[in-house]
């Protein structure tokens, strides 16, 4: 019987290998896991369910960098159009980095009714103001806050972080009239939570470093931050590194996978 040369695993190996890097365009180089850029936001202005207290500020994302030159406008949607001037309060950052802004009418908004806003010369839309005089609810007190990287595959694009907290307070009301939760990274991407995590908790893009996390009532009153530091962190035991350029990946995963699986059969085999 004819036997296999003692290296011809590792020929098979090495060639399916240098055939996969030969595929991908530039060779092989380091990846970087980080996506730049905010998340989708679903501020008072674009959620019809959210209805805002009368002494709210409602939110919304904007830029540090953004300039509105004569302030800000709501106009009562009733056929006397009566109307309330306003500001904006782009937060406390700098540059041109992520900020959730807030628009600050200058008396209290009226009961039951709608506003169109506009500040300077951009629409920002349309806010629905809760049917009762009551004033905002308090900001959500966190606590016992977990932050998981999930690894899926072991490519830097399936990388994702699962958040669960203790909101501790009457959540469904905080969130329903315009509270939020900022998380901050530490490279400066900022997303906003608008619903409780439920069972299955936030789901993030991946992030290697400290992580803030505010309470912010839908006044814009805001609670003590929480700062995770990145050793707190609970990762998958699993991890099977992605170090090559974002181009290709997939096919290289099949290049890589199945001469192993082959050679694992053919030993199984003898």
């Amino acid at each position: 019987m004819r036997r296999r040369p003692p290296h011809a695993g590792a020929g098979v190996l090495g060639l399916a290998l240098a055939l996969a890097l030969a595929l991908l365009p530039g060779g092989a180089s380091a990846t970087s896991c980080e996506e730049l850029g905010s998340g989708y936001y679903d501020s008072p202005f674009d959620n019809p369910s959210i209805e805002v207290p009368i002494d709210a500020h409602p939110w919304f994302h904007d830029s540090c960098g953004s300039v509105y030159e004569g302030g800000c406008t709501l106009v009562l949607d009733a056929p006397t159009q009566l109307s309330i001037a306003g500001s904006v309060d782009l937060g406390d950052c700098e540059g041109d980095e992520a900020t959730i802004a807030r628009v600050i009418p200058a008396e209290p908004l009226l009961p039951g009714v709608g506003y169109d806003v506009t500040c300077g010369e951009y629409t920002i839309g349309y806010l629905r103001v809760r049917a009762d005089a009551e004033p905002s609810q308090p900001p959500l007190h966190l606590g016992d806050v977990t932050l998981r990287r999930e690894i899926e595959d072991g490519c830097c694009y399936d990388r994702s972080v699962t958040i669960r907290a203790d909101l501790g307070g009457p959540e469904e009301l905080f969130f329903g009239e315009g509270g939020i939760i900022e998380i901050r990274y530490a490279d400066g991407r900022l997303f906003v939570e608008d619903d409780a995590p439920g069972e299955y908790g936030w789901s993030l893009p991946d992030t290697e470093d400290d992580v803030t996390f505010t309470a912010v009532n839908a006044a814009g009153a805001r609670a003590e931050p929480i700062v995770l530091r990145h050793q707190d962190f609970e990762e998958d035991l699993v991890y099977i590194p992605c170090a090559v350029a974002v181009g290709g990946r997939g096919a290289l995963g099949l290049w890589l996978v199945l001469p192993i699986a082959w050679l694992r059969r053919r030993r199984a085999g003898r």
